[in-house]
């Protein structure tokens, strides 16, 4: 894939801005994107986490922080993006209608790459979907692929 740059992001500070629902700016290649993130909890409402003990007990832990966020595109209503903050490390994709943009950890490409260093990989692609889908809130449909 071609269509690639690599940047060093303050994974902390936009996780923080995450948290605090302040605008994330992101420049990937010749698009500047303005994201506003709310917290988007994939647990179950009725998730509870537990620790088998050697006795054969159970212990319930606490709830762990939300580590997923979604939000929207400040200059364009259809935008939408997803991010995943764990470990120090960040994923990201950004939705438009017209190409789909990819931010996830250099560490997952390069064996130099350390997770705490904030590189990145950017990359984008041409969506998946038609315009018609878009607008129908179609995000996502599995495609397979011939082995």
């Amino acid at each position: 894939m071609t269509n690639y740059q690599f940047q060093s992001l303050d994974i902390n500070h936009l996780l923080q801005q995450a948290k605090s629902r302040e605008a994330i700016k992101l420049q990937i290649q010749d698009r500047s994107f303005e994201i506003t993130l709310e917290p988007r909890d994939m647990r179950a409402a009725s998730y509870v986490a537990t620790e088998s003990l050697s006795n054969g007990e159970t212990k319930v832990l606490g709830h762990a922080p939300v580590q997923t966020y979604r939000g929207t595109l400040g200059w364009n209503n259809e935008g939408q993006a997803r991010f995943n903050f764990s470990n120090g490390t960040m994923d990201a994709v950004i939705l438009t209608p017209d190409e789909w943009y990819f931010v996830e950890p250099l560490n997952r490409y390069s064996p130099l790459a350390l997770p705490s260093d904030g590189e990145v990989k950017c990359r984008h692609g041409i969506p998946i979907l038609n315009r018609d889908e878009w607008r129908a809130g179609i995000l996502f449909r599995r495609v397979s692929h011939g082995g």
